[in-house]
């Protein structure tokens, strides 16, 4: 199971509880397991986001390089920019694509903290209640 799996099916169980759950062990632990697996996912999020940032500046290099190449060779600077900017455009999909899959782990990630921050607040909750019985 993948740390996404492993932060949804936590989410999804969190979800599932009934209004008047009150096991304060059981959600303490909850969080700590969700808090911990989250850790792991920012891990994979900026290995994601290095990804990203990486095909970018191939993509940029590969054009610029390609460019000064064309300009060199005596090409009007019109004419090699977009000469460059058709050879870097299988570069762009890469890029796209490493965008996209740091996009979206990035909204699972925010959505899972959000979750996070609720069961923190309910187990408050739930120990001020503890507290004041």
């Amino acid at each position: 199971m993948t740390t996404a799996e492993r932060i949804d099916a936590a989410v999804q169980r969190y979800g599932s509880l009934k209004k008047d759950f009150n096991d304060i062990h059981g959600l303490t632990y909850a969080v700590q397991f969700l808090s911990v697996e989250l850790a792991k996912y920012a891990n994979e999020l900026a290995d994601l986001f290095a990804a990203w940032r990486a095909a970018e500046f191939q993509r940029k290099a590969k054009y610029e390089q390609e460019r000064a190449k064309l300009i060199v060779e005596g090409t009007p600077a019109t004419k090699a920019d977009a000469i460059a900017r058709n050879l870097a455009e299988g570069s762009l999909a890469k890029e796209t694509d490493a965008e996209i899959a740091y996009k979206s782990a990035n909204l699972r990630y925010e959505a899972a903290q959000n979750v996070l921050r609720a069961m923190q607040q309910h187990a408050a909750t739930l120990k001020q209640e503890r507290a004041a019985s």
